[in-house]
C-alpha cells in the first residue's frame, strides 16, 4: 500500500458516517420543528403540551448537534486527521457504553450497536490504519527545497 493511500475500511466508515450523520442531522431537524409547533399551544391539559414541545425540541437540538460532531470526525477521518482518529475511538466506546445501557430493553439492537463498535475500535487499531493517521508529509513535502541560484 503507498504510504498516501487511505486505507478501504476508514473511507467505508466515513462515507457511511458521513451519509448517517445528514439522515441524523435532518431527522433533528425535523423533531426540533415538530416540537417546536408544541410550544406555543396554550389550553387544554394545563400547559402539558408546552411541556412536552420543549421536551422534544431539547431531543431535537441534541441530536443536531450529535449529527454535526458525526459529520466533522467522519470529514476528518477522511481527510487523515489524528484528532479524528482518537475521537472517533472515544465515541465508540461511549457508543458502547450507551448499547450495554439498552440491552434490557432493545436486546437486539444493543448487541448490533456493540458488535459494530467492536469492530470499528478494532479496524482503527490495525498497524497500517493506525500508521496512516500517524504519518506526517516528510519536511521536503512541506517545504521544497528553494531553486538554484541562476548566474545570468
Amino acid at each position: 500500500m503507498a504510504s498516501d493511500q487511505r486505507p478501504l475500511g476508514v473511507t467505508v466508515i466515513g462515507v457511511v458516517g458521513i451519509l448517517l450523520g445528514c439522515l441524523a442531522l435532518l431527522a433533528g431537524l425535523a423533531v426540533t420543528v415538530f416540537g417546536m409547533a408544541f410550544l406555543p399551544t396554550i389550553g387544554d391539559f394545563g400547559g402539558l403540551l408546552s411541556m412536552i414541545g420543549g421536551v422534544v425540541s431539547v431531543v431535537g437540538i441534541v441530536l443536531v448537534f450529535a449529527a454535526v460532531v458525526e459529520l466533522i470526525v467522519c470529514w476528518g477521518l477522511l481527510s487523515r486527521k489524528y484528532w479524528a482518529w482518537l475521537t472517533a475511538l472515544i465515541l465508540e466506546v461511549l457508543g458502547m457504553i450507551g448499547s450495554l445501557g439498552t440491552v434490557m430493553s432493545a436486546p437486539v439492537t444493543a448487541i448490533l450497536g456493540l458488535a459494530i463498535a467492536a469492530v470499528v475500535i478494532w479496524y482503527l487499531f490495525q498497524p497500517h490504519v493506525r500508521a496512516w493517521f500517524e504519518r506526517r508529509p516528510s519536511p521536503a513535502a512541506v517545504y521544497p527545497p528553494p531553486p538554484p541560484p541562476s548566474y545570468a
